[in-house]
């Protein structure tokens, strides 16, 4: 191999091969923490449902509500497409 090729790619595997192993360590560390924070945030929302109990309501009220939206919006959604095709 010419000395030229080697000293153009050379630099160019090692910084291909430096680059994948930095993105596998970064993912790696990403789902550790994330996996561990995960029970600490399930802890944190029980902890804050279970302190208010009076937010229960008003959960399951905006649950209804963005449900009826949804469904509203379907609704028109399919009737607007009935008119286009008659």
């Amino acid at each position: 191999m010419n000395k030229s090729k080697l000293d153009l790619t050379l630099p160019l595997v090692i910084t291909f091969v430096l680059t994948v192993l930095m993105v596998i360590r970064t993912s790696r560390l990403f789902y550790r923490i994330s996996a561990a924070n995960i029970c600490e945030v399930g802890s944190d929302k029980i902890s804050g449902i279970s302190a208010n109990p009076d937010n229960f309501p008003d959960t399951a009220k905006s649950v209804l509500r963005v449900t009826a939206d949804t469904v509203d919006h379907m609704y028109d959604k399919t009737r607007a497409l009935q008119r286009q095709d008659t």
